[in-house]
């Protein structure tokens, strides 16, 4: 990623942990960082240069308020982000602010990739550690809880967050995946190790025999 994206998440992430809404504003940004990719009639609505700047924000707007990340008053009224200055006090608001900020400076586009980068610097500031668990049946609790303890010790993390992703098309054992490391212990995983180890075997007895 560039670090421009970077620098966006930092600087943001630092706003948000001084009005102790860091957790909240990081689930907010993956959820429309996901919306972004998975959308294209919104992503495309939301960067068309032909749109008002004025008729995208209220839908971001409208976005925060359905996923519920903005409150309604009572008149049905949405809070202004605009007129609020220093740190804001509602995360939906700091967001939206955020939000309109990258649209006014035509920086919407890098959303998915500023919301990475703020989850992975936030978990890097707690040592917070992500792992991804795909089996081909869902993983109990006790389960989890020992992958977890396992990679926090390994990690030295003083938290880990766990998902379990279900794929039947797997045979047997587990694939986790910590950022960039990935560890395949799977039947076809250690099927594919073997066969390496054996390919290698006779590559290094050709060598010799030659």
């Amino acid at each position: 990623m560039g670090s421009l994206e970077k620098r966006c998440a930092e600087a943001f992430l630092s706003l948000s942990e001084n009005t102790k809404q860091a957790d909240q504003i990081g689930s907010a940004l993956d959820a429309l960082g996901r919306l972004f990719i998975k959308n294209p009639e919104f992503r495309s609505f939301i960067l068309n240069p032909v749109i008002t700047r004025a008729i995208r924000g209220e839908i971001l707007l409208g976005v925060l308020i359905k996923l519920g990340y903005i409150n309604v008053e009572e008149n049905g009224a949405a809070p202004e982000a605009q007129s609020y200055s220093g740190l804001w006090a509602d995360s939906g608001v700091l967001l939206l602010r955020f939000l309109q900020m990258l649209l006014e400076k035509g920086r919407l586009a890098f959303l998915p990739n500023i919301a990475e980068e703020y989850i992975n610097i936030k978990n890097e500031h707690r040592k917070i550690i992500h792992i991804i668990a795909r089996s081909s049946e869902p993983l109990d609790a006790g389960a989890l809880d020992e992958l977890r303890d396992k990679y926090m010790a390994q990690y030295g993390s003083e938290a880990a967050e766990i998902t379990n992703i279900v794929v039947p098309s797997l045979i047997g054992g587990i694939s986790v995946q910590i950022g960039d490391m990935h560890i395949d212990d799977t039947l076809y995983g250690r099927l594919a190790a073997l066969a390496r180890t054996i390919a290698a075997g006779a590559v290094k007895q050709t060598a010799e025999v030659g």
